[in-house]
């Protein structure tokens, strides 16, 4: 019999907790969340070929010091790749505003093909894939747990303003651990479907069929999800919630290590928003669609 997750945020694409003795697993949450939180900055102001190639040998070191495989990161996103594909092909053919002052390099009735297209549609797959495997290597090298205890410690300057921050990581707390359970449920439920002769596993090809074969099991999901919270909400009335100030066993503590990563995340930060602002992302591209 299977066991329901425990340590993993989606099961099956990739981004589940994988236990190991690596650099990136032993840094303090708190200071891996800054650390990708740069990196996401890094990545959405990226503007061209230059820049993103710093990210790219940025994330080639994240996965040497994980000690993760690429190849699991890239099996979530070949799950999505028709996803990807539909918006890439809207972005770069169908988006008018993209027209104006542009290159037109191949038309064909109402599809352009623009320069600036091109240019949107490079930035939307890299930046996706980017994030994609960012996010991956995060949860792979990080609990649930560890996640929300650092978030605690970087929210923790807020309680000064009055935030509510011991009930903003409760709900992060709640969302998180239901994440795993709410899938388990409901391939659970879709194996016992399968069993009785319903068509909804990966042998049906028709999109449409399969979300229609799929709305029988939203309502016990449905139902399961709002019992399961209901029974939490009275565990919690029972433990008395938020009757005191929340304590932890575990405090991590934090080492040069910690900081070398930290440092190493706003190098790539500024490398790339230094080439962003010195023009040299948007002079490639001239030259690109010069030659």
């Amino acid at each position: 019999m299977k066991r329901k997750p425990s340590g993993g945020l989606i099961p099956g694409f990739g981004i589940e907790y994988i236990k190991k003795r690596s650099y990136l697993h032993r840094c303090s949450p708190e200071i891996k969340i800054i650390a990708f939180l740069l990196f996401f900055a890094g990545i959405l102001i990226s503007k061209g070929i230059p820049s993103t190639v710093i990210l790219f040998f940025a994330d080639i070191i994240l996965i040497w010091i994980s000690r993760t495989r690429a190849v699991n990161i890239l099996k979530g996103i070949f799950k999505i790749s028709p996803f990807i594909i539909v918006i890439l092909l809207i972005q770069v053919f169908a988006i008018p505003s993209l027209r104006s002052g542009a290159i037109i390099i191949w038309s064909w009735r109402f599809v352009v093909l623009t320069d600036r297209g091109l240019i949107s549609g490079y930035l939307l797959l890299v930046r996706f894939i980017f994030l994609v495997y960012l996010v991956s290597i995060y949860f792979l090298t990080t609990t649930s747990g560890q996640s929300l205890k650092g978030l605690y410690t970087v929210l923790k300057p807020l309680k000064k303003l009055k935030a509510p921050v011991d009930d903003l990581i409760m709900v992060f707390t709640i969302a998180l651990r239901f994440i795993p359970v709410l899938i388990y449920d409901t391939q659970k439920l879709m194996r016992a479907q399968i069993s009785r002769g319903a068509e909804i596993d990966s042998r049906v090809k028709n999109p449409l069929k399969k979300a229609k074969n799929l709305l029988p099991l939203f309502v016990p999901v449905f139902v399961k999800t709002i019992r399961d919270s209901y029974t939490l909400a009275i565990a919690m009335e029972a433990r008395c919630y938020g009757m005191g100030p929340r304590s932890f066993y575990y405090r991590p503590e934090r080492n040069s290590g910690d900081y070398i990563f930290l440092f190493f995340a706003l190098v790539v930060m500024v490398a790339v928003a230094g080439i962003v602002a010195s023009g040299i992302d948007a002079g490639c591209w001239r030259l690109v669609f010069k030659g």
